[in-house]
């Protein structure tokens, strides 16, 4: 690695399926238990991020707005998966900042208005006042179906905000329909490489 030079490792995809009864959280993954945290009055049941399904290699930062899009992700979800969460994880800063552009409302899809952030190796639940929506695409593939289409996307209305952050930051987002498959992922971020801003 470079002295000096800044990296993001991102696309931390996140899985899992959810059964609501009696309070019992099932992950179909490694068949992992999750437990439960009442965590607000607007969703009582907020599951933390499971089983890793993903991680991408590092990408170098850019400075100012940029997008990062992974493809081939070939993610199978298991038949049921509603939610996916993913993650971004800003490395070696320095004196520079980063962070993720808040979009609202999702145009394809659902996203909770809040976000995960881990803390000391544990997820908080956290969010800002004025929507705390991630903007990203996910592609998958519907069941019954060959191709792959968009099936989350909030990247139409900005609210003109950055959440910077030095920790890893993740989000929920409740998939469009019921897919078979995870192929690919583009979110937004910004730097300041500098103390200056540029």
């Amino acid at each position: 690695m470079k002295k000096g030079v800044q990296f993001i490792r991102g696309c931390l995809l996140v899985c899992s399926i959810f059964a609501f009864h009696g309070q019992v959280a099932a992950q179909t993954i490694k068949s992992v238990a999750i437990d439960f945290q009442i965590l607000t009055e607007t969703r009582p049941i907020a599951h933390e991020p499971g089983t890793l399904l993903y991680e991408s290699g590092t990408f170098s930062l850019q400075n100012k707005y940029n997008t990062v899009t992974v493809h081939g992700l070939g993610l199978d979800l298991p038949e049921g998966t509603s939610e996916v969460t993913w993650s971004v994880e800003f490395l070696n800063l320095g004196v520079g900042r980063a962070g993720l552009l808040l979009y609202d409302p999702p145009t394809i899809g659902k996203s909770h208005d809040d976000f995960w952030e881990k803390v000391n190796d544990d997820w908080e639940l956290s969010s800002t006042e004025s929507g705390s929506n991630f903007g990203a695409r996910l592609a998958g593939v519907p069941m019954g179906k060959e191709d792959d289409t968009i099936i989350y996307e909030n990247a139409e209305t900005s609210l003109g905000k950055v959440y910077l952050s030095s920790r890893e930051i993740a989000d929920t987002v409740v998939l469009d329909g019921d897919n078979s498959e995870l192929t690919a992922i583009q979110f937004e971020y910004y730097a300041a490489l500098s103390p200056f801003g540029d």
